[in-house]
């Protein structure tokens, strides 16, 4: 609805952008040229614990922290079936990361309080314009249910810390939604936004795959006002759909 009728006038103050859509620009005498990146001489920057273990940003996030001066990310760093293991690592300059001391665990002293095993993803987001100081940092984790290996459905849970180092649940799940649903905010709209993984088909359990339905491998979008007070849902159907890979 917003790209159909945008307003008249735009106002790309209210959050920082990466990439800038051509319809946010009137007019421009710029030239646009691309710029290749190039991988840092000592990759990889952040590497596993352990054997078996794993270092790869699975969602998780990256945000540089005012109030502490540091780069903060988090990534996941269980095996390759608990990707919803979550360590955080700290920055200066964004080049060399340290592991901060946080859990008691011998071979990851970095794992992140809060975060659930179980969990299939998570995304972590540093809201800047919370009034909340235990809510600076939100952690949308999508959480396996117990008939995930049927269904391949979770359900959202949603936890709140000061830091960005201990996060307690402030939500009971909801969903249902795929394996791979995130969440982000939208500041040109103030809204955030649950961004879930949708499938219109159905499963198929001795395969454990989706057959392609009226749908097909979709995302669906919905917007609220509070992340804390997310309206949840019932059955497998989500508001909106849009067509598109997950």
């Amino acid at each position: 609805p917003y790209l159909a009728s945008p307003p008249a006038v735009i106002d790309v103050s209210l959050g920082r952008q990466l990439w800038v859509e051509d319809f946010l620009v009137a007019s421009a005498n710029a030239t646009r040229r691309f710029h290749s990146g190039s991988y840092h001489p000592d990759n990889p920057r952040i590497k596993p614990a352990a054997p078996g273990l794993t270092a790869f940003p699975f969602s998780g996030g990256v945000w540089y922290d005012e109030a502490a001066q540091l780069f903060k990310l988090w990534y996941s760093c269980g095996g390759l079936e608990e990707t919803g293991v979550t360590c955080l690592v700290t920055s200066r300059d964004g080049v060399s990361w340290d592991k901060p001391s946080l859990s008691p665990a011998a071979n990851q002293p970095n794992l992140v309080a809060g975060a659930n095993s179980s969990a299939l993803c998570n995304v972590v987001w540093l809201d800047h314009a919370t009034t909340d100081a235990s809510a600076r940092y939100k952690l949308v984790e999508m959480h396996a249910t117990a008939d995930f290996d049927k269904t391949y459905m979770g359900a959202y849970r949603l936890y709140g810390s000061a830091d960005g180092t201990n996060f307690t649940l402030r939500s009971q799940p909801q969903g249902p939604a795929g394996d791979r649903s995130t969440a982000f905010h939208n500041p040109f709209r103030d809204k955030w936004v649950l961004s879930l993984k949708y499938t219109g088909g159905k499963m198929i359990p001795a395969r454990k795959l989706w057959t392609d339905g009226a749908a097909g491998r979709s995302r669906a979008y919905w917007e609220t006002d509070d992340l804390f007070d997310a309206p949840s849902w019932s059955g497998w159907e989500p508001p909106t759909t849009d067509a598109g890979s997950p």
